[in-house]
């Protein structure tokens, strides 16, 4: 295992690997420096040692990178939402609190899933039988209902377009579980010699490998040491040789390991249910009784200003964040207070543009508030302990702790 550590000139997240021609790989990733934000590529050699880096001309924030075949520096947050790979294109799309999956291929658009609740991180895998699909959502397997843990799903979709899944259910899914490890999330793909699969993903204090072969799914296996900490959202792997290569922003550093590739057959799949909204019942958005507060010339209002997401050391993606406030707690405000800087994580400038833009394209004046915020993290003991900041309006910059350590200065920091 290599590891490039973090350096406090210069910090480094959202990993993207990706193949040569010669079999070695290319690690993408987002630096932040004093002077702004760059896209930095260290060269893998067959053996995983990592070399030294090139990198593109700094610019002021870096908002998302692309994720598949090509990796490149995007101004658009839905670049977050799609994968491209040898001419086939995944991504999602959200409307009025469902979620659709899609593929794209050169003279075909096929729906993938749908469901009402959230769906996210989508990213794909051909091979010669067809293309594999996968992405996390929050709906339950047993009654569609939408919930809070995160869970990935696979689909296959054959040469002909048709919509398939494992006919083997996934080992150790379990929504309902208690205790700190939760959800399996931002799935990364890679496809054996003979069809196996291995599955990357998230977890809330963990990054995990699960295999999916002839046999059915293995147990999962645990790539971190799972003590609390604020880990990077997707886990990226490409072929090395005839081996994988796996990176990752953990605790310490940017982590990059080489392991096997899977080497069973393909595994059985089975038709695929595509649209579980099919035999929803119709809900009433909206409480019929009427507001107490109209007798007093006002208005009650419902929110949630203090939550995080797998920005620092929560899960799921800032999209469903907002889709939940909005179309499952029918919530009239929200923020999303991600940590600024806490345990070996910090928002950089095209981080916090990110979440911004996010925020902004659920905004919905009249109908659904999106509030501006990040918590910042200072000393719990002696203090003065964590504040969340709530910004009138975008453009303004976060003051991190890093910078600013004291709670008095940070307000005079704010308020200047």
């Amino acid at each position: 295992m290599a590891r490039i550590e973090q350096r406090t000139d210069r910090y480094l997240h959202s990993p993207r690997l990706t193949q040569q021609a010669d079999g070695s790989a290319t690690l993408h990733l987002i630096a932040w420096l004093p002077e702004g934000e760059s896209l930095v590529r260290f060269p893998i050699a067959l053996d995983g040692a990592v070399g030294e880096p090139s990198a593109d001309p700094v610019q002021p924030a870096i908002v998302a990178l692309t994720r598949g075949d090509h990796v490149h520096a995007s101004t658009t947050d839905r670049a977050e939402l799609e994968e491209t790979r040898g001419g086939e294109r995944v991504w999602v799309e959200f409307e009025h609190g469902i979620s659709s999956v899609y593929l794209q291929r050169p003279h075909d658009l096929l729906l993938v899933f749908r469901a009402r609740g959230s769906a996210a991180a989508p990213c794909l895998c051909s091979t010669p039988r067809g293309t594999w699909v996968a992405f996390h959502h929050d709906v339950r397997e047993d009654d569609a209902t939408s919930d809070v843990a995160k869970w990935i799903a696979l689909r296959f979709v054959d040469k002909d377009g048709v919509v398939e899944e494992p006919a083997e259910p996934m080992r150790e899914r379990d929504r309902d579980r208690e205790g700190q490890e939760q959800s399996f999330e931002f799935p990364a793909l890679i496809a054996g010699p003979r069809g196996a699969l291995a599955l990357f993903g998230r977890g809330s204090h963990n990054y995990w490998r699960q295999d999916l072969d002839q046999d059915g799914f293995s147990a999962r296996t645990a790539l971190s040491d799972g003590e609390w900490g604020s880990r990077g959202r997707h886990i990226a792997v490409a072929r090395l040789g005839e081996r994988l290569v796996v990176a990752r922003r953990d605790r310490k550093g940017v982590e990059v390991d080489v392991a096997e590739l899977p080497q069973g057959e393909a595994p059985e799949v089975v038709l695929a249910r595509v649209d579980w909204t099919e035999d929803e019942e119709l809900v009433a958005d909206e409480d019929a009784r009427p507001d107490p507060a109209h007798a007093r010339g006002l208005v009650t209002l419902f929110g949630d200003i203090q939550q995080h997401s797998a920005h620092s050391d929560g899960v799921g993606s800032a999209d469903e964040v907002y889709q939940r406030a909005r179309y499952r707690y029918q919530d009239d405000f929200v923020a999303l207070t991600d940590h600024e800087a806490f345990l070996g994580k910090r928002t950089g400038p095209g981080e916090w543009e990110y979440l911004q833009d996010v925020a902004d394209r659920y905004d919905a004046p009249g109908a659904f508030v999106t509030l501006l915020a990040y918590e910042w993290t200072g000393k719990m003991f002696p203090g003065p302990g964590h504040k969340c900041v709530y910004y009138p309006r975008r453009g303004l910059p976060i003051v991190s702790r890093d910078d600013v350590p004291e709670g008095k200065a940070l307000v005079q920091k704010v308020l200047a």
